[in-house]
Order: structure tokens, then C-alpha cells, then sequence
């Protein structure tokens, strides 16, 4: 056990819980979003470079039939695919994560269980990049289709009967010319007719029939977007009359619904990353650009901003700035008034999220102020801590106006929260430093000699007072020594009071007082 002999302030120890506490918070964040990836109904699948598993949520497991957390870093491809696969997809995945081809947003393949059995699935995938934007590996989530499969076959039976079919079917020649529409066709398509090969069911028709007669295949899907809508047209062959029939069903709302599962993967692979950033570096400037840097990215917006409050003049200042294709204007943006934008500053400060599709519909004062920064739509999370109000977040979209969904907002508030938090613990941090320091500082310039000893006496520390009563030049020659053996102490006739100073016992010799504390 040491004895220290300067006790450190009550504030300092305060500080350290504080900055404990926000590191639980952290944590608590991060695992909040892996608990996500666990309740979603879909496999979430990560795989590195060389396509092993860095990630695989509950459901990937449950439908693979292998207990959770086995098939860590095991070679996906290898272990998951059939055999006959397993070539073509290695050279495929190899090629995609160098960018020698293109990386396939979306396909269908089929997957083996651990018992043997096949089951189809449907994959949505996104490359993931480092911060210098090298690929790291790939994100995907998969659905089970296996049963969808088997029903898109039941409904091919059920158009055999178009009349009475309530989905929308028509034939044509291979050559794109209309020769039936079941009602359902002429009730929700019937412009059909009238635009011929240039309605998208009928586009490249041509193209379809050639590939039906070469490859003597009978059976083509592909989707088409018309408007906002989304549609599955599914083409089969009939050879001996020569038509090809189409099957067009409604998928807007699966497609959305994989839009959205896609962008939520990218939502709390972001706030992961984030939350890993923080608790990784002790550089606060950094992790505030390239957490913006990575805000804009995820958006694709032309312009992010951070701003700092400054409460003794009421003004903020452009601490941090992110572009896309647009001009800097952070010079520009340093301790503004909130007076300028009166009506956003109170929202603001009041810590309300502030979203302006269109900075055109703005009262005179506000609307003048953005457009002057070339802002067509605006969108703002305030940053507070336990202190009050820090700043804001600001996204800018200068090219054209934009409508911000309610989860982008969602993810904006998170990565808010972290920010705000990583604000606060940098900045008690470098109070615990400055303290430190003038701690030290104290010790060093004081006239009064400051050591400590461990309980058999050995010298852990002397301060340059201290090595100057010992006869010492400097540390090295005392630390380690045992401090009744040195030669003033000695000479001085110490030795029988500093057996007692040991003991915590302060005594008087030749008119000074020594006092010691045990640690």
C-alpha cells in the first residue's frame, strides 16, 4: 500500500463518475442497435472481404439451424451454398468487392440449412466502406421466399383462368401486338392499347421472344416502376400458338417495405459505427468531422453543418462543415446572431427538430437569410447535454427540394444524443487533465518537500524540494531506495521520528514540522 502525501479535490472524483457514466451510455447505444439487427424477421448477414461471416443475427441462425454465434468468421459461400454454386458465386463475390464488376444490389439464390435442405433466398445488399472509402466487405439482408416461390406457382394456375383472374393479364405476339386483356387489364392499364410497345409491360418485347425461342425458355419476370407504383410482370411462352402472356401484380408495398429494411440496415450499421468511433478515439475534433462527413454520405446531401452555441453572446459558430458538390461557406457562418433567424431559434433552443422542405414558403427574414446560403430545404437537430443547449446539426440540400422521411429524422436524434455526449466526456476529460496538471505543477514548484513511500519505506516519489533536502540531483537517484537509508536523513538523526512518520504519526524536529498521510 502507497501513502500519498497531497489528496486529490472531491471535483475530480465527480468527474471521473461523470465520464463513466457516459461511457455506459455509449455502450448502452451500441447494443441497442445489435438488439435491433436480433428482432428483425429477416437474416442479417455482414461478411469481410475474402466472404467470411463477421455478423449474423438471430433469425439467420434460427433458419440455418445452427446454434447462435457458430459460424463465426466460417467461409459463407463455402458452408451455406450448394456445391454447384459455390465456384461462379466465389468469383462473383471476389470480383464485386474489387469493383472489377458491378456489386448486385438485389438477386435470388438458394442456401443450405444444416440438415441439407434448400430454402430460396432473397437478398438486398450494400457494400461497407471504411472512413478512406476502401471496401470493407458487404451487408445483406435476406428473406425466406421459398413458400412465395411455391405460391407465385399456384397463382400462374389460377391465370389460366384470365376472365375471371383479378390480377391483370394479356397476351401478344412475340412481335409486341396486343391480342387480349382480361378486365382486370382494361380496368387499371388502359393505356395499354393506345401506347402500345411504348407502355413498359410492352417494352423489349421482341427481345423476351427471341430469348423464349433460342433458349427454349417459357418463363421471364422482371419489375417495372410506373409512376410511383411498383409492378412484378411475370412472361410465359405458349409455344404451339406463339404468345406470350403477361401476369402483372402489384409489389409497391413489398418494395417499399424493402426499401425500408434497407435503409434501416444502413441506419444502425451507422449509429454502430458511430457509437464505435467515440468510444475508440480521444480526439473530439475528428470524430465531429467525420461524424458529419458520414451524415452527409448516409443522406446524400449537398451540405452539413455543426454549429456551437455561445451563450454569453447569444450567437452560434460554424465549428464544422461536410460539402457535396457545393461551395464552403463556413468563413461566412461565425457568430451569427440568433436574431437573424428569430422564429428557427426558438424552435431550435427549445430542442425542437426543425424540417423545411421548402425554404421558398419561409417568412421574409428566414427566407432570405437561407437562400443567400443557396438552401432549397433544411433540416436541423438541436444538441443538448445536461449543461443545456450546445448547438445544432444542420443538413442542407442546395440542388433541388427535399422531404426528409420521419426515419432519417430518427437517425439524426440518435446520432444527436451520441454527439452530445461525446462533446460532454471529451470536455470533462480535458478538465481532468487540467486539473491534473496544475496538481502536479503545485507539487513541483512547492517549497516544501512532497514524496511518497510505500510501507517499507521505499521512495516512490520526491518532488524537486524533496531531492534537494535529500542531497539528490535528481529522481533517479532515489527512486527505489529506501528512504532511512539515505545519508541525510542520517546525518540529520531522523531515523527514529521517520520509523514513527511512518506510522502516520507527524513530530517536530529542530523547529520543522513533518507530517505524513497514509494512502
Amino acid at each position: 500500500m502507497e501513502q500519498q502525501y497531497l489528496l486529490k479535490p472531491n471535483a475530480l472524483l465527480n468527474m471521473l463518475e461523470d465520464l463513466e457514466e457516459i461511457k455506459q451510455d455509449l455502450q448502452k447505444e451500441k447494443e441497442r442497435a445489435e438488439k435491433y439487427l436480433n428482432i428483425v424477421g429477416n437474416i442479417i448477414l455482414v461478411l469481410d472481404r475474402e466472404g467470411n461471416i463477421q455478423l449474423l443475427n438471430k433469425t439467420g441462425y434460427q433458419l440455418l439451424g445452427y446454434p447462435e454465434g457458430s459460424l463465426l468468421d466460417k467461409d459463407w459461400i463455402k458452408l451455406c451454398l450448394p456445391a454447384r454454386d459455390y465456384l461462379k458465386t466465389k468469383d462473383q463475390f471476389e470480383k464485386s468487392v474489387t469493383q472489377k464488376i458491378h456489386f448486385p444490389e438485389h438477386y435470388e439464390n438458394s442456401i443450405l440449412t444444416k440438415s441439407g435442405k434448400e430454402i430460396v433466398i432473397s437478398w438486398h445488399n450494400n457494400l461497407l466502406k471504411d472512413e478512406q472509402g476502401k471496401i470493407t466487405g458487404t451487408i445483406s439482408a435476406g428473406e425466406d421466399i421459398t413458400k412465395r416461390q411455391k405460391d407465385e406457382q399456384e397463382i400462374k394456375w389460377l391465370a389460366s383462368f384470365p376472365e375471371k383472374n383479378p390480377l391483370p393479364v394479356f397476351e401478344t405476339k412475340l412481335n409486341g401486338e396486343l391480342t387480349y386483356l382480361n378486365p382486370s387489364s382494361q380496368k387499371e392499364f388502359p393505356e395499354v392499347s393506345k401506347l402500345g410497345l411504348k407502355h413498359p409491360f410492352l417494352s423489349a418485347l421482341s427481345t423476351i421472344a427471341q430469348d423464349f425461342s433460342k433458349n427454349k425458355n417459357n418463363y421471364f419476370q422482371r419489375e417495372i416502376k410506373i409512376n410511383k407504383k411498383y409492378y412484378l410482370q411475370t412472361l410465359t411462352y405458349i409455344f404451339d400458338q406463339k404468345l406470350i402472356r403477361s401476369y402483372i401484380v402489384d409489389i409497391t408495398e413489398r418494395k417499399l417495405a424493402e426499401k425500408e429494411l434497407s435503409k434501416r440496415l444502413i441506419y444502425e450499421h451507422l449509429i454502430t459505427e458511430v457509437s464505435n468511433f467515440a468510444l475508440k478515439t480521444n480526439n473530439l475534433s475528428q470524430f465531429l468531422q467525420e461524424t458529419i462527413k458520414r451524415i452527409g454520405n448516409y443522406l446524400n446531401v449537398s451540405r452539413v453543418h455543426l454549429y456551437e452555441y455561445d451563450q454569453k453572446t447569444n450567437t452560434v459558430s460554424n465549428t464544422f462543415e461536410w460539402v457535396n458538390g457545393v461551395s464552403k461557406n463556413q468563413d461566412k457562418l461565425q457568430q451569427v446572431h440568433f436574431k437573424a433567424v428569430a422564429k428557427l431559434s426558438r424552435q431550435i433552443k427549445s430542442g425542437k427538430v426543425v424540417n423545411i422542405p421548402d425554404v421558398d414558403k419561409l417568412p421574409l427574414t428566414e427566407r432570405k437569410f437561407l437562400q443567400a446560403l443557396k438552401i432549397k430545404s433544411l433540416l436541423v437537430i438541436p444538441l443538448y447535454n445536461r449543461d443545456g443547449f450546445l448547438g445544432f446539426i444542420s443538413i442542407n440540400e442546395c440542388k433541388e427540394q427535399r422531404s426528409w422521411s420521419q426515419a432519417d429524422v430518427e437517425l439524426l436524434c440518435s446520432l444527436a444524443r451520441i454527439i452530445s455526449e461525446v462533446i460532454e466526456s471529451k470536455k470533462s476529460a480535458n478538465k481532468v487533465k487540467v486539473s491534473e496538471k496544475i496538481r502536479k505543477d503545485l507539487i513541483d514548484s512547492s517549497p516544501l518537500g512532497i514524496y511518497s513511500i510505500n510501507k517499507q519505506g521505499i521512495i516512490d516519489f520526491f518532488n524537486p524540494a524533496m531531492l534537494k533536502m535529500a542531497g539528490a540531483k535528481n529522481p533517479e537517484e532515489v527512486i527505489g531506495l529506501n528512504a532511512l537509508t539515505l545519508p541525510n536523513y542520517k546525518k540529520a538523526g531522523l531515523t527514529k521520528y521517520f520509523v514513527d512518520g511512518l506510522k502516520g504519526q507527524p513530530f517536530v524536529k529542530n523547529g520543522i514540522r513533518y507530517t505524513s498521510h497514509t494512502a
